[in-house]
Formats: C-alpha cells, structure tokens, sequence
C-alpha cells in the first residue's frame, strides 16, 4: 500500500507539520503577567475558604452526589437490577428467589435510594447556592467599585476639559448622564417595572377594538 496523499503531501509529512505548528504555538504563548496571576490566586483562595467553610455533612453530600452522578453508577445500578431479577426469575447463579416477581423488595430499596440520593442532592445544591450567592454579592460589590471609580475619572476629564477650554466636549449630553451617580435601588426598580411589563399579556382584540 502507498502512502496516502493530501493535498500533495503524504500523511507522515502531514503529522510533522502539524507538530511544527503545535511546538510553534507552545513556544509563542504568552506568559500570564504578575497582575493576572495574582487575581487568579485571589479567586483560588477564595474558592477554597468556601470549601473549607463547609461543614462535615455537607462535605459528605457533595460526596455522594459526585459518586451517584457518574456514568459508573449507572452502569452499577443496571447491572445490579438486571442480576437481581435473573436471580428472582430464572435461579441463575444457584441462589434461591428471595423477591419474586413483582419484586415488591427491589422496589422498596429503589424507593428507600431514590430518597436518600434526593435529599443528599438537595442538600449539596443548596449549599452551591448559597456559595453563588456569596460571588454574586462579591461581583456586584466589585462592579459598584469599578462605577463609581469611572464617574469619578469621568469627573475629573470633564474638569480638565473645562480648564482647557474644550467646552464643546464638557457640554456633551452623554458625558453629562454619565458624569453623574448611578443609584442602585433605581436601576433595580427600572429593571423590575421592564420585567413587568415583558411579562404583562398582550390585549386582546376587543381591548385593542375599544382603544381605537
């Protein structure tokens, strides 16, 4: 058999020029700057104070539902029914039937699992809630940060422009909106009155009939 060709090239020489680009782009990788690797350290550690918060039941939970939601308990839990209705059926394996059929004892260790998995996964999702709701009052702390940093640059460029006799641009409507501070409560009622109004049903013909 000869070597196949693409494009002119033969696979062996495919292989070698798809490892020179590979090395290339290995060697021409940007290091991460000191800046971006302390912030990443920040987040880590924050990460593992949450996980060290946490209590033993709640490491526990997080356990057990990490282990039942991996595609090896599937295959266990299938085979492991599959095998006790063989045994309840058929008598394979020369055990006696201890569950015949309708499997009245299989049902109720389904049951008694299905419980116990539920509450182990309630309990680890509402302890990821609550550590999501800590990073989103972090982001939103930071974010007000970053906004009122902003306003104040925003500020101090208006002043310059004014000393520098750039009036055109101090009198900008934009700059102007957005020299100004920005208030939370109102942004979250403008929110919640736009939410509303999406979700208000639209009128009916007759409402529309009446209102022309």
């Amino acid at each position: 058999m000869g070597t196949q060709m693409f494009g002119g090239y033969g696979l062996g020489d495919g292989l070698a020029i798809f490892r020179e680009f590979s090395m290339m782009e290995e060697k021409e990788c940007p290091e991460v700057s000191k800046t971006v690797k302390r912030n990443i350290e920040s987040i880590a550690q924050l990460e593992q104070e949450f996980l060290a918060q946490r209590s033993a039941i709640a490491c526990f939970s997080d356990r057990i539902a990490a282990f039942f939601s991996r595609p090896t308990f599937v295959v266990v839990q299938f085979v492991g029914m599959a095998m006790w209705i063989l045994v309840n059926t058929l008598g394979v394996f020369g055990i006696a039937c201890f569950d015949p059929y309708p499997f009245c004892f299989l049902g109720l260790c389904v049951a008694v699992e299905a419980t116990l998995l539920s509450s182990f996964v309630l309990m680890s999702q509402n302890r990821q809630n609550r550590q999501a709701d800590q990073w989103a009052h972090v982001n939103l702390q930071v974010g007000l940060l970053a906004e009122q940093e902003m306003t104040k640059v925003l500020q101090l460029l208006r002043s310059m422009c004014n000393k520098l006799g750039m009036q055109a641009i101090s009198r900008d409507k934009e700059l102007n909106e957005m020299v100004k501070e920005t208030h939370v409560l109102a942004l979250v009622q403008e929110l919640e009155k736009a939410m509303d109004g999406s979700e208000a049903e639209p009128p009916t013909e007759a409402e529309q009939a009446r209102a022309a």
